[in-house]
């Protein structure tokens, strides 16, 4: 069964990725060695800091059990957020409201297996991935799992959940788990920390002459500042890129689109320094030019530019 509802609201919803730090800070949050340091935190800071285990550093939570007064608790939240908002320069913080709103949206599906919505295993997901592209509901069973099951698809990806007491409450299989492991690896091993908007899809420009009046201009990005999806044997990022010339010494002026998808092979994924290029070639009239390049990634909203000055 296709929900359409979840994949009208996934295109909005994943428009401000969640960048998680780790899969195991699902669980490292609990830890029962920090249960009596929280036993002492007025209860409107500790239901604050349960629901940002799926963003904290260690050290973040380390600082935060240590501090001893509500002052330096709601500076903590503070810094924390303004850490994590893609464009300071706004009102709003689009990471925080999204991740928010994400787990209220989790609190509302899922509350019915008996625990907090978000805190379910498919609220996790929901929080960490945003809605699935589409799911499908297994009443009886799907592949090798003969319980009821739901599967949800992130790209090519499955990640599958089952139900193993037949109570509603479905849980997290270990093949959806793995599967889970790679859509977060091209998320966040190619971003380590938070990168701020601004910085995702930053480049840099060349140009290179052929012959004649024939040109590359190519455009250089660091893998790490680009927002990957997942394919089947590889990460990719489909990006626009405008061209607007301005031709020096005349009111001649023209502008160009070209599309183009960078990939990056699964194998290659830990390799957080690479760099991928564009290669633009074009053929221009002699002269000297001023030229606006606008690269635009639609899905996330992001819009980054140079201006460089060009001479044939």
């Amino acid at each position: 069964m296709v929900d359409s509802e979840n994949n009208t609201k996934g295109h909005l919803m994943r428009s401000v990725p969640i960048v998680l730090f780790s899969l195991l800070l699902i669980t490292a949050s609990g830890c029962s060695n920090n249960y009596w340091l929280l036993k002492k935190i007025p209860t409107e800071y500790r239901d604050s800091f349960r629901k940002i285990k799926f963003l904290i550093t260690k050290q973040e939570r380390k600082k935060f059990l240590n501090l001893s007064t509500d002052v330096e608790r709601e500076e903590f939240f503070k810094q924390f957020w303004a850490k994590r908002d893609p464009d300071p320069e706004t009102i709003e913080n689009e990471f925080m409201d999204e991740y928010l709103s994400r787990i209220k949206m989790a609190d509302h599906l899922f509350t019915h297996e008996g625990r907090t919505g978000w805190e379910t295993d498919r609220g996790r997901v929901y929080i960490m991935l945003g809605p699935p592209e589409f799911k499908e509901s297994y009443p009886m069973g799907y592949s090798m799992y003969s319980l009821p099951s739901e599967v949800w698809y992130y790209g090519n990806f499955p990640v599958i959940f089952v139900d193993r007491n037949r109570s509603g409450s479905y849980d997290l299989t270990s093949l959806g788990a793995r599967h889970l492991s790679l859509l977060l690896a091209g998320a966040q091993l190619l971003k380590p920390g938070v990168i701020r908007k601004k910085e995702f899809y930053n480049f840099n420009c060349r140009i290179e002459k052929i012959a004649n009046n024939d040109i590359h201009i190519i455009l250089s990005l660091k893998n790490k500042n680009i927002y990957f999806k997942s394919g089947a044997d590889f990460f990719y990022s489909d990006v626009e890129i405008t061209l607007n010339f301005d031709y020096l010494g005349s009111e001649d002026s023209f502008s160009l689109k070209r599309k183009r998808r960078i990939k990056i092979e699964k194998s290659n994924i830990k390799d957080p320094a690479a760099i991928s290029e564009l290669i633009i070639p074009l053929n221009l009239r002699k002269g000297r030019y001023e030229l606006v390049i606008i690269m635009e990634n639609h899905e996330n909203n992001i819009k980054v530019q140079k201006l460089i000055k060009l001479k044939i």
